[in-house]
């Protein structure tokens, strides 16, 4: 009875130990809506980059705090993660302390266990936000949760609350409001306290959307990649495609509240990392909350099709087979079967041409977005499409056909149009490949014959 009950004991406490590897994140929900990002120009310490255009988001989840020292203790035990400090990378961009002045070059070894100073934080500071993380450290702890950063437009959205003024307190942030340098001029707005050191997360009042440390503290990661915006209205908006450097948004402690303010815009390697650097997460749409199957009905033929829903967007989960009455377009194998598993190859052209009332050929960005929407995880979005995954996308590989007449990689990889051009010889597509199990935005020939998955309008 005792060897039993041991093994009883040892076996609960073992199911605990492994049931709390993942920390526990507490999540405020934001609602889907639109709103005008970016500043005017007359707002004090608004910048060139800072251009005011219309932004419409999907409703999504943000963790209340930001990410804490003890939450990313709890990653790097789990998973063994070396981070950018510990691989010794970024060069010349290693990570800086605070020396009582200001932020210098600290000597090797100063990582996440570290406060703002280089001094190790004990045990009972585990509550306080984790520093001295790049870019990729914080990528790869939202992954390790099955979440992402928040995109730009989210962050900003999130942090105003509704607000439209530079501050979702008002024109003017007070040193009781936020953790940052009161000591430096702001407008017309009074000079406040300067407490220059990171606090816990929650030390004040949160905005009316119950998110907590928003501006000051500590600067916070975004997932996008630096660029000018569009003038255009956006539709859930994620950056550039390319890029040298990642955004990160809220000033820190360090800063005085220009460098709070909500349209406020900040970028560096992605590799660089310091004492005024943290992060928060987005949660992805789980599969009860987000996602749907349904059916399309091509009006031209008759055939239907499986569909997915992602987020707020229905997807074709299966590859399109019309066969149109003109334009180039191929079969990989000329018999039925071959033909519901794998659809029709199509040149750019007449890909283009394959819109029906209701839906169609999706442009760049909405690939993207749906592979934001998956993780911004290559392996995530590569099992999704290519074998079935939690998403009930559909496509075995084939291949695709090549301007010469020949199908190419058989096996190894399969594309997909968008509606966006590259230049007047190419296309953007969306590529999965075997090799690497990975997945990404792609642009290439439009001769070649490539898959179409119709997006609902």
């Amino acid at each position: 009875m005792k060897i039993v009950l041991s093994i009883l004991v040892f076996w609960s406490f073992s199911f605990h130990v492994l049931a709390q590897k993942k920390p526990k994140i507490e999540w405020v929900d934001i609602s889907a809506g639109t709103f005008i990002m970016g500043s005017p120009t007359i707002e004090p310490g608004s910048n060139k980059d800072e251009t005011q255009h219309k932004v419409t988001l999907s409703a999504f989840k943000i963790s209340k705090y930001e990410v804490t020292l003890r939450q990313f203790k709890a990653f790097i035990d789990a998973t063994g993660y070396r981070t950018d400090v510990d691989k010794g990378t970024g060069g010349i961009h290693a990570t800086a302390v605070f020396n009582g002045n200001g932020m210098v070059k600290s000597k090797p070894g100063i990582n996440w266990k570290y406060d703002e100073t280089g001094k190790l934080r004990p045990p009972v500071e585990y509550n306080y936000p984790v520093v001295h993380v790049s870019w990729n450290d914080a990528n790869a702890f939202a992954k390790w949760m099955g979440c992402r950063l928040p995109t730009e437009a989210e962050w900003e959205y999130a942090a105003r609350a509704g607000t439209t003024t530079p501050f979702y307190t008002g024109d003017c942030l007070e040193s009781g409001q936020a953790n940052f340098n009161g000591k430096e001029q702001y407008g017309n707005c009074n000079k406040s306290d300067y407490k220059r050191k990171v606090l816990p997360v929650g030390s004040f009042p949160p905005n009316s959307w119950g998110l907590y440390d928003m501006y000051g503290n500590v600067w916070e990661w975004c997932y996008d990649i630096y660029g000018n915006y569009s003038t255009e209205e956006q539709t859930d908006p994620k950056g550039p495609s390319w890029g040298a450097a990642r955004t990160f948004r809220g000033g820190g402690w360090l800063d005085g509240s220009t460098s709070c303010r909500s349209a406020f815009r900040q970028s560096t390697r992605q590799d660089n990392r310091g004492g005024t650097q943290g992060f928060r997460i987005v949660a992805l749409p789980s599969s009860s909350d987000s996602q749907s199957k349904g059916t399309f009905e091509d009006p031209r033929d008759g055939k239907v099709y499986q569909t997915i829903k992602l987020g707020n967007k229905w997807i074709m989960a299966q590859n399109l087979a019309y066969k149109p009455s003109n334009g180039n377009y191929w079969v990989y194998k000329n018999d039925s079967i071959s033909i519901s598993k794998f659809g029709y190859f199509y040149d750019y052209n007449t890909a283009r041409d394959l819109e029906v009332p209701g839906w169609h050929l999706p442009t760049k960005s909405e690939w993207e977005n749906l592979y934001l929407s998956l993780g911004n995880d290559a392996s995530k979005v590569f099992n999704a499409i290519i074998i079935g995954g939690s998403s009930g996308f559909n496509c075995l590989f084939t291949g695709y056909h090549d301007p010469n007449g020949t199908f190419e990689d058989v096996d190894k990889v399969a594309s997909f149009w968008s509606s966006t051009e590259y230049n007047t010889e190419t296309a953007w597509c969306f590529s999965c490949f075997s090799v690497h199990k990975g997945a990404n935005p792609d642009y290439s020939r439009k001769g070649c014959g490539f898959n179409v998955r119709l997006f609902k309008d």
